[in-house]
Formats: structure tokens, sequence, C-alpha cells
């Protein structure tokens, strides 16, 4: 706003008159026309913005062919602005863009007025809630003029108008071409902003880059873009989140190995921190899956049961459950088993998810190998009521089918396998029920 009426103050004290006009403007702001540009100028100068937008809109409208109107238009777009009308700010400039930009009087009269041009266009473009593809091409055609302007308008709005494109990309999960804008600006970016656009290049957008590309089931992607980071250069804290996304994209693109390297890191982090962190519970979580993988049971089994004692707090204590009752059946523990799973199922936290199907359908497998069957029946039942996880409930209608057989109930069992075959299309179990539909044709049930 100050600067608005000092630019009002000043070209109104120095507008030239007939007489005095520069000879290669052709013309001369008739009086009306000044009149109303000074009338405007007074407005604003009293705050009163809305009354200074009617005059320079008159201006513009009735007296468009004067100089004078080309440096009302700026004056008339930042009224916009200050009203809250971004839109009408572009449209604006847009249909001036062609005069403003081969007038030949606009500069003389308004030094710097490209300049002042192309910031009313950033700011608008900052303020309008348009979509990013749209916002985008508009701020890539504002940073090209910028470019053809440079001396004029220094790299401080080049620098601006580029940051605002490597959100915009990111906003849009373009996170290439993000990282293309940031490199853009640093060399015209002070020296606070360019610290900030290299933590920006070196950490958070490669963590949001490898974040968003796990979440869509991207792992290699998501492995390559943090194997570009150079941990050395990044605080042990900000390597936290780096290595946990890391370890979880190579686990899931195959690269065990190379994901207990990373866990390795961060459990030995964690044992030189006081107190030890909260996360250091999600590291020993992944680790005892690693161990039992490996077969590592007595292990596995060791750091779990560390991990409930030291972190009795931690979200995800189920999942430490959940081990341990794999650590139990392998070691034929089954009563301990069914303890820690019914642990599970009873916690707040899973209802609703697939954690609590997961855990069921264990349930249910603990009791098939008990040879309980009406009990192992009724656990996979309760996987098959919940529709909202299909894997689960086809390998449940799988097992439950069995028990059926064992039970010398061939028509129930059928009936299930073939549930399999119609509703579950998709299912890794599908030829499990369709080998054992077969064989039930050919071979007597034996209990």
């Amino acid at each position: 706003m100050f600067k608005l009426v000092c630019a009002f103050i000043l070209l109104s004290a120095s507008l030239p008159t007939e007489t005095s006009a520069p000879a290669e403007t052709g013309a001369t702001p008739q009086a009306e026309t000044r009149e109303l540009y000074e009338r405007a100028a007074r407005a604003i100068a009293a705050g009163r913005t809305e009354r200074a937008q009617e005059l320079l809109e008159v201006l513009t409208n009735e007296h468009a062919a004067s100089p004078l109107a080309e440096i009302a238009v700026v004056h008339l777009a930042e009224c916009y602005l200050l009203q809250g009308h971004p839109d009408r700010t572009l449209q604006l400039l847009e249909d001036w863009k062609v005069r403003l930009t081969e007038s030949k009087t606009a500069e003389v009269l308004s030094p710097g007025i490209v300049v002042r041009l192309q910031e009313l266009t950033y700011r608008a473009l900052s303020e309008l809630p348009a979509d990013h593809t749209t916002a985008c091409r508009q701020l890539e055609a504002l940073y090209a003029s910028i470019e053809e302007h440079r001396e004029q308008a220094g790299a401080r709005l080049a620098c601006r108008v580029g940051l605002a494109l490597a959100r915009r990309h990111e906003d849009l999960q373009q996170f290439e071409e993000a990282a293309q804008w940031l490199e853009r600006c640093q060399p015209d970016a002070s020296a606070d902003l360019a610290e900030a656009i290299r933590q920006d290049l070196e950490y958070r957008l490669p963590l949001a880059w490898a974040s968003h590309a796990l979440a869509r089931d991207r792992p290699s992607e998501s492995a390559a873009v943090l194997a570009e980071v150079n941990l050395e250069r990044l605080a042990e804290p900000q390597q936290v989140p780096i290595r946990f996304a890391l370890a979880h994209a190579l686990l899931r693109s195959g690269s065990a190995e190379a994901a207990r390297e990373q866990w390795t890191w961060l459990a030995d982090y964690a044992s030189t921190l006081n107190p030890v962190p909260d996360w250091a519970a999600s590291v020993a979580l992944r680790q005892a899956e690693m161990l039992l993988a490996d077969k590592k049971v007595r292990e596995a089994k060791t750091l779990l049961q560390r991990t409930k004692s030291e972190h009795p707090k931690f979200p995800k204590s189920y999942e430490l459950d959940y081990l341990l009752a794999r650590c139990a059946i392998a070691d034929v523990e089954f009563e301990e088993a069914q303890d820690y799973l019914s642990t599970v199922i009873r916690s707040a936290a899973v209802r609703g998810t697939e954690s609590l199907a997961r855990a069921s359908w264990m349930r249910g497998e603990v009791y098939f190998l008990q040879r309980e069957l009406d009990q192992a029946i009724s656990a996979y039942q309760e996987v098959i009521d919940m529709p909202q996880f299909p894997q689960w409930q086809a390998r449940a209608l799988l097992q439950a089918a069995k028990c059926y057989e064992l039970q010398a109930q061939p028509a129930e069992a059928l009936k299930l396998y073939e549930r399999i075959l119609s509703d579950f299309a998709t299912s890794d179990v599908q030829p499990q029920a369709a080998e054992r539909i077969a064989a039930m044709e050919t071979t007597p049930i034996v209990r």
C-alpha cells in the first residue's frame, strides 16, 4: 500500500504539461485525464482504495487513448489486488499486455513499469487459487518475460517465480521438474535462501519424492531417488527419515541385505541417544521381521521382548505381539501363540485394519495345527466376514474348506472352494481351490 501511494504522489508531481511533454510521446495527457489521475492519487493517500479504483476504471475506460491510461492500468491492477481480486488483476494486465509491451511512453512516464507489471503478475498468480497445471504455464510465461528484461527485473524476482514454479510442480508430484527449478534458482538466491534451497534439494524434496513413489508401490524408484542422497552431507537426525524410507524401499524391491544395513545403522544410532527415541521400536520391529525371515527365531524373540519392555507405549505394540506369536508357532508353543494373537485382536488400534484380518486368520491357522477344527472354522469365519480385505477373505475360505474336508463335510468344503473361484478371480489361492475341487472328485475323504 505504501509503495502504491508513493508511486501515485511522485508521478502526479512529475506529470508533464501539454507544452513540456516529451516529443516522442506524440501526445499529452488531457486536463480531464490528469484530474482523474490526481483525484485517484488523493483517494489512495486517504486510504480510500475503492474510490481510487472507481476513478482509475473511468480513466482507463473513457480515456484509454491517453498515455496516462497506461500508467493508470498498473495502479488499477494494484487496487484490485488490495481488494482481494487477483483474477481481475490478471485479466486487466492480459487485456493491456500488447499495449503496455509496445508502449514508448509508459517507461518514460513511469520508469521501471515493466518490472512492476511482472511483480503484479507474480503476486496475482500467487494469490489466485488456480489449478497447478494452469499456474505452472502462467508462471513459466512470466519467468520467460523476466528473462527478457533481466537487466531491469534483476535476479530477485526471477528467483521468486522460479521457487513458485518448484512448489507448483511438487504439488503436482512432478518432482524432477521441481528439482530443476530449484537448481535454476540457486545462483540468484541470497545466502540464506540458497542454503534453504540446498536443504530442499538434498533432503526434503528427495524424501517427499521417495515417499510418494513408495506409497504408489514403486519401491525401485523410491530406492533410486534416495540412493542419490549424499548422507554424509546431512546431520544424523536428518539421516533418520531418509534411512527409514530407504530401508523400506530396498526391502520391498527385493534388496533385503541392503535394507538390513540401513536398519542396523538406525539401531546403532538410536543406542547412542539418551533417552532412546520412540522410533527405535519401529527399527527393532523391522529387524525382528528380518530375523524371522532368516529363521533366527530365538534372536527375534529376544529382541521383541526387550522392545516391549523398553517401549511399553509403542503405538504399534500389536505388531510386536503378532511377531511374538509367530515365534511361538515356530517353537510349537501354540497356547502362547494364541495368547499373543488374542492380545492383538483385542487391541483398539487394529479395529477395521488389515492387522485384525491377519491376526484372526493366523489364529485360525494355530487352531488348524492343533486340529481344533471347529474353533479354526470360527476364526476363519471372522475373516470371511471382512469384505474390505478380499485377499484375506479368500485365504480364510480356502482354510475353512480344508477344515470341512477333514471333518468329512465335502458339500460344505466344495461350496467354499467354488466361492473362491467365482468371487476372488485375482486371489493367489485360486489355483489351490481348483486343485482341491479336482482332488475331491477323484479321491475319497480321509479323516
